[in-house]
């Protein structure tokens, strides 16, 4: 059978504002894959399915580590909401929830039936012990508490997008999960087994147990889908030439991932968006792009994403024009060569750093790329912003918002835009708080906060013998089934 390639209809990401009350089932699972297997077909309940991927967990506790995260996240861990496809925080374990008339306070009530995998039912201080820990200095919770069977969260300040925060926060009991598996054989870095849980509060899984081997690089997984040692892999870089071959499918479908390059607007000279605007006019963006993923991705020129109610094509702000860079550079008063030393974590994007980084000199600007591991990108960029340029990604909805706050590794210092986001949060009146995330997207590309480069591709690669794999959000594996 040839090859079949299919797109996936994109995602709504409309991000939905919380409202003051919300009570819902927690919704099924997202339903996914090209297709449900065809009718007649046997299907093998027991089956293993066996996922190729370019980077196992190396930290099961660590939810920042890439492979945790793709394995466990909706698998063998949940949060009180998820994200549905339209964008929306849709309750899981959480069952409803209210929220004061100030938007201070919010009380989640909790699925009554959700136990942990050794049958202990979940409870208020589990959630409690879960979030408490993620209150940093700065924080917009102020307290975390459990009141009878619900669990009551303060807020130093209105956060209508909570329900959006929370729904990438895992719930744990120790180490135990609420999901439909449990861990099984774990190997850092190199393999990850998930067992189903036949208690599971909701329907269990389709499948006995999903295996996660590590491969090198995506011509690897698609050599081990030929060979029938994987069933599907999320290809996280492109493979060199399309898969063709009998029995296996490539699906695509829209991302929320978008690849940028952040500049420290702490480090000067980056705390001129002349400066930013003379880098910015020296990348070419298409041509990254078009390095990494060949026809596919998709064009941004701004943090909102396309399907968002506050986007707008903002292209005219960063064109390519590198003869720019010069006249930008002496608008700034700056004499000397600007060094501009990138940081980017080891795979894929590192080669993009360094065709960036060829660009920049091209233009004058003397840049340089320093690879480092995953560990480090977490402790340097994210934990302490201590870099001059990062190139890496942020995935998710309703991420515009985090534009003024310099907390964020993307974010940047502007006064006016961390007080437009406050407000927004304080609104419950969609409209009025598109029209401010539209501003605030508008003046951070306006002033080049970062260099947004693009949307990276979800391209999903499997054997015609499996179905019901997502294409969109987590890689939940529950839905999966492998016929005969």
């Amino acid at each position: 059978m040839p090859l079949v390639r299919r797109l996936a209809a994109p995602a709504l990401l409309a991000a939905g504002l919380a409202l003051a009350s919300c009570t819902a089932a927690p919704p099924d699972p997202p339903e996914g894959g090209p297709e449900a297997p065809p009718p007649g077909t046997t299907v093998n309940e027991d089956a293993t399915i066996t996922v190729g991927t370019l980077h196992v967990a190396e930290d099961l506790a660590d939810p920042a580590d890439p492979g945790s995260a793709e394995a466990l996240t909706g698998n063998v861990y949940e949060s009180l909401f998820r994200l549905a496809e339209t964008g929306e925080a849709v309750p899981l374990l959480a069952s409803g929830f209210t929220r004061s008339e100030d938007g201070l306070v919010y009380t989640i009530a909790l699925q009554p039936d959700a136990t942990f995998s050794d049958g202990s039912p979940l409870a208020a201080a589990d959630v409690v012990d879960s979030l408490v820990p993620l209150i940093g200095d700065g924080s917009e919770v102020a307290a975390v508490t459990a009141v009878d069977d619900d669990v009551e969260i303060t807020l130093a300040r209105p956060l209508v997008s909570l329900p959006h925060t929370l729904a990438g926060v895992w719930i744990r009991h120790d180490d135990l999960g609420t999901g439909p598996y449990t861990i099984g054989e774990f190997s850092s870095g190199t393999s990850l087994s998930l067992e189903r849980r036949d208690d599971y509060w909701q329907d269990p899984a389709k499948n006995a147990r999903v295996d996660f081997r590590a491969y090198p690089a995506a011509a690897d997984l698609v050599a081990a889908l030929r060979g029938g040692e994987i069933d599907i892999a999320p290809a996280m870089a492109p493979p060199a030439d399309d898969p063709a071959g009998d029995g296996i499918v490539v699906s695509e479908a829209a991302s929320t991932t978008r690849v940028l390059l952040a500049f420290n607007d702490s480090v000067a000279p980056f705390d001129d968006p002349r400066v930013r605007r003379a880098l910015s006019s020296a990348i070419d963006d298409d041509a990254v792009r078009e390095a990494l993923w060949g026809d596919e991705g998709t064009p941004i020129s701004s943090m909102a994403l396309p399907s968002e109610p506050w986007h707008e094509d903002l292209s005219a702000l960063d064109p390519f024009e590198p003869d720019a860079v010069p006249a930008l550079l002496t608008e700034a008063g700056l004499a000397e060569p600007v060094t501009a030393p990138i940081l980017v974590t080891d795979g894929p994007l590192a080669d993009a750093a360094d065709l960036i980084a060829e660009q920049l000199n091209d233009a004058g600007i003397e840049a340089t790329v320093e690879r480092i591991t995953a560990a480090e990108w977490r402790d340097r960029v994210e934990s302490r912003r201590d870099f001059t340029l990062a190139l890496g990604t942020v995935s998710g909805d309703h991420r515009v918002a985090g534009l003024g706050d310099p907390r964020y590794w993307w974010g940047y210092r502007n006064p006016d835009v961390l007080g437009w986001a406050e407000q927004a949060e304080s609104l419950s009146n969609e409209a009025e708080q598109a029209e401010l995330l539209r501003l605030i997207d508008l003046t951070a590309a306006n002033e080049a906060a970062s260099e947004w480069l693009f949307l990276e591709p979800r391209i999903m690669i499997a054997s015609e013998d499996v179905a019901g794999y997502p294409l969109a959000g987590p890689f939940v594996l529950a839905g999966i089934e492998r016929s005969e």
